[in-house]
Order: C-alpha cells, then sequence, then structure tokens
C-alpha cells in the first residue's frame, strides 16, 4: 500500500516528464529519504502517540514507580514491525534513484547521505515526542499533530522548489523536514549550479 504512493509520483513524471528540472530518479532519492527516515522513527516512536491515554486516565503514576525511565516505557508500548515496511519500500527507491544517478561516490558523500538519513530520522521521531509531550496541557492528543508528521513527510517528498515561498520557509525554518534532507541530496546529486536559482533558500540554510 505504501509503495502505491510512488506509483502516483511516477505517473506525474510520465505525464510532464520533469517538475522544475527535477527528474524522476532525482525525486525518488527525496521520496525514498524521507520515507526511510519517517519508517524507522515510527517504528520507534509511534507509543509516544498513545501516550495521552496514560494522562486522560491517570495511569502514568503507575509507569513512573517502574524501574525503567518513563521514555523507555512510553517507546516501547507501541512497536508496529510493519512500519519496517515503509523504511524497506523507502529503502529500495532511494537505492534505485542513486544507482541511476550514476553518482561518483566519495567517503564524504556517503557520510553525507548517512547525516541526512539519520537527521531525518532523529527529526521525525522529535516531533513524535512533542506530540506525546504537549498532552501534559492538552490532555487528549492534538489531530493537528498529523499535519506535522504525516503532512511534512509527503510535502517534503518533493524538491522544495516547487513550493511557494512561504510554504519553502515553513518546511525549513518551522518543520525542518526539508532542511534536513533537501540540502544535502542537492548536494549528493550535485546540482547546485544548475538550479541555483530555485534552491537558493536550501544553500542560504546549508550554508
Amino acid at each position: 500500500v505504501t509503495a502505491s504512493e510512488f506509483v502516483g509520483v511516477w505517473a506525474l513524471f510520465q505525464r510532464f516528464g520533469n517538475i522544475r528540472g527535477w527528474l524522476l530518479h532525482e525525486v525518488a532519492v527525496l521520496y525514498g529519504l524521507l520515507a526511510v527516515g519517517f519508517g524507522v522513527a515510527e517504528a520507534f516512536g509511534r507509543g509516544f502517540e498513545h501516550f495521552s491515554r496514560y494522562v486522560r486516565l491517570g495511569e502514568l503514576d503507575r509507569l513512573l514507580l517502574r524501574p525503567r525511565t518513563l521514555f523507555v516505557q512510553v517507546s516501547g508500548q507501541s512497536f508496529p514491525f510493519n512500519r519496517f515496511g515503509r523504511a524497506l519500500q523507502g529503502a529500495i527507491i532511494l537505492g534505485w534513484g542513486l544507482v541511476s544517478a550514476s553518482l561518483q561516490w566519495t567517503p564524504a558523500k556517503g557520510a553525507l547521505l548517512a547525516s541526512a538519513l539519520l537527521g531525518a530520522i532523529v527529526l521525525f521521531f522529535g516531533v513524535f515526542l512533542l506530540t506525546g509531550t504537549i498532552t501534559f496541557w492538552t490532555v487528549e492528543q492534538l489531530e493537528m499533530m498529523s499535519i506535522v508528521t504525516n503532512g511534512a513527510e509527503a510535502a517534503g517528498q518533493y524538491p522544495l522548489s516547487i513550493y511557494r515561498d512561504f510554504f519553502r520557509s515553513f518546511l525549513l525554518f518551522v518543520i525542518p523536514v526539508g532542511a534536513v534532507t533537501y540540502p544535502p541530496v542537492v548536494a549528493l546529486l550535485g546540482c547546485w549550479g544548475i538550479r541555483a536559482a530555485s534552491v537558493r533558500y536550501s544553500v542560504r540554510w546549508s550554508v
């Protein structure tokens, strides 16, 4: 089911050929990077989405009395192995995109890709953690946080250059999903000069 999302991306490129100069395999690198980061973070951090139940029912004290830390107990409360399916299909698409790009690999590029993957995982895990934290004030989990998690993940799968300035700034500075993926991918694919105008915000942020 999650793999069918990329079919929509493929159909878009079959119709238009490119998006603001971006080819299918280049967008596949962005898509795969976000899918892997979100899938791994979702598998380990989905338990925080159920944290509101402990606050609402007054069961938080029971967790605090246990010998393990609250962080470990809540994160391990819900560990959906099926979420790794999203990460797996993302890794396959990411691999195809990188192979199609015919990159000349260097240790620096390998480190850049690894840091981008780690950054995506940490970012989304932090958002899940924030989702649980706000229930101390709201009691119930806010559905608005789904916009931050799933919405940001969906928007970050496309080049930031296709969005308007205000939304591009939102993805770079407010929910910085674009900051941890877009500049590294642009640098990895070696398209700084080719798309200098369309990535001006990303260049400024990375510098």
